[in-house]
């Protein structure tokens, strides 16, 4: 496993699933909250967001599949989509793909999905 990035909620992986290229997303422990608090809270975000992979990809937006999810760990494994997140890119492609982000957040709000944390860190 290959440390990708350290984030406030969770932690990324590369990792394999089955010979595949994959990506494995752990959600850190927040020492601050109460544990049972924490451990509720961590389940509930890992499985609301592998629904939504999940069902987003049925409007047609490119999302990883879903490998497994591990209620214990609070962690996803996912494919691995090739390619450089948008905010590694200049600004003229940044500038190119904008209109093509428009219209795919516009397919999540028109479907009733919200994303909650819309970067160029989370589209490649």
């Amino acid at each position: 496993m290959k440390l990708v990035k350290k984030g406030a909620e969770a932690d990324i992986y590369q990792t394999k699933w089955q010979n595949s290229n994959a990506i494995l997303k752990i959600r850190k422990i927040k020492t601050y909250r109460n544990s049972s608090l924490d451990s509720k809270i961590r389940k509930q975000r890992t499985i609301k967001e592998s629904q939504m992979l999940s069902l987003v990809k049925s409007f047609g937006i490119p999302t990883p599949l879903v490998y497994f999810v591990n209620l214990k760990k609070t962690s996803i494994t996912m494919q691995e989509i090739p390619g450089k997140p948008v905010h590694d890119l200049s600004e003229s492609k940044i500038i190119g793909l904008s209109k093509d982000i428009g219209k795919l957040v516009g397919t999540l709000h028109k479907n009733g999905v919200m994303h909650g944390d819309l970067t160029t860190s989370n589209f490649i």
